[in-house]
């Protein structure tokens, strides 16, 4: 049981991009929205700190979530260091 729902949430380690990309844009949207008034249009969301915050969102927040699913589910690597890989072996 404990090795099946394991299984099912090691994929969640290379997920930041669906999670990270749809808050930066509700961060950038939001931000726009709250410096001026509740306008939301191209004047507004072309404004340096809406796409500051959208980006540093989307930066940050998929690092923190990359790192911190790594450490929670880590994948394990076993590489023998006597072997050599297909890529290095002289024929």
């Amino acid at each position: 049981m404990a090795a099946k729902l394991l299984s099912l949430l090691v994929p969640l380690t290379s997920c930041s991009l669906q999670v990270g990309m749809p808050l930066a844009i509700m961060t950038w949207l939001v931000t726009a929205a709250a410096l001026n008034d509740g306008v939301v249009d191209l004047d507004t969301t072309a404004q340096d700190y809406p796409m500051l915050a959208g980006n540093l969102v989307a930066l940050f927040f998929s690092a923190l979530l990359c790192i911190t699913l790594s450490f929670i589910f880590p994948q394990v690597c076993t590489i023998d260091p006597e072997q050599p890989t297909a890529l290095l072996s002289s024929k």
